[in-house]
């Protein structure tokens, strides 16, 4: 079952950066859902990741590139510009604080990696990958 993935942080820069600097391309994701297991699986795994100071997730919204090649669009809509409609990105975040909503990306030993759990990411090729965009999956 696919739980997260690694991923460099420049790339989940740029997907946030896609949707920050594209507001012109509306937002048009009436929701995201994720199975239970995957979700569960995910925490576990990033409580396994990272040290006891992991205290909290951030939820990033992010477009992603849809100009590298073939991505799968199976399961997510193209918005223009090249880019996808508004996506969801959750990162383990370090000393979560709720008061203010800090906290810092748990950056792992590799310099640069990141444990994330990518909703309908068009590059994934986990057929396991439960994670659903409405639309298209409006089900």
């Amino acid at each position: 079952m696919a739980h997260g993935k690694l991923i460099d942080s420049s790339k989940l820069n740029s997907w946030i950066n896609n949707f920050r600097t594209n507001a012109d391309l509306g937002f048009t994701t009436n929701s995201a859902t994720v199975s239970l297991e995957q979700l569960e699986n995910f925490i576990i795994e990033a409580k396994e990741k990272y040290p006891s100071s992991m205290n909290g997730f951030r939820i990033y919204f992010v477009r992603y590139s849809l100009a590298d090649g073939g991505p799968n669009l199976e399961n997510i809509k193209q918005a223009g510009k090249n880019l996808s409609q508004p996506s969801l990105v959750l990162v383990p975040v370090k000393n979560y604080g709720q008061l203010k909503g800090t906290g810092n990306d748990f950056v792992l030993d590799n310099p640069g990696d990141l444990y994330v759990l990518a909703f309908s990411e068009p590059d994934s090729t986990d057929p396991d990958d439960s994670t659903t965009l409405c639309p298209p999956k409006c089900g």
